[in-house]
């Protein structure tokens, strides 16, 4: 029994016309590793150079290392109590609020009680 060149064709094209990817972009990371306020996360798939990702314990990071498979990140404040495992947070934000996010995320309980600034 010989098999046609346009047989296999049609194989080929019904399988891929039946594809569903299962792709999926996280703003949720893990924590590879840790070392003097350096952290290495890997599944921020969406982070950026200079963005502010959240750290499990009320903790801010500043991502600035991108590679391929992780982020390497500085965190801005006490770093003892993130370990490896731990996850870590892309939180976009936008308008007057980023501004103070961005430059004194130590402010956040003082900027989570006022009202949100006007734009």
């Amino acid at each position: 029994m010989s098999i046609k060149a346009s047989e296999i064709s049609d194989l080929i094209k019904a399988r891929i016309d039946k594809f569903k990817s299962a792709t999926e972009a996280r703003n949720v990371g893990t924590v590879v590793s840790v070392t003097d306020g350096i952290v290495r996360i890997h599944g921020l798939a969406d982070a950026r150079y200079g963005e502010m990702l959240e750290f499990t314990g009320n903790t801010f990071g500043l991502a600035l290392n991108l590679e391929q498979d992780s982020v390497g990140a500085v965190v801005l404040g006490d770093y003892k109590h993130i370990s490896e495992g731990s996850e870590a947070f892309w939180k976009y934000l936008s308008g007057p609020n980023c501004l103070v996010a961005w430059l004194m995320p130590w402010a956040r309980p003082l900027t989570a009680r006022v009202p949100s600034m006007p734009s």
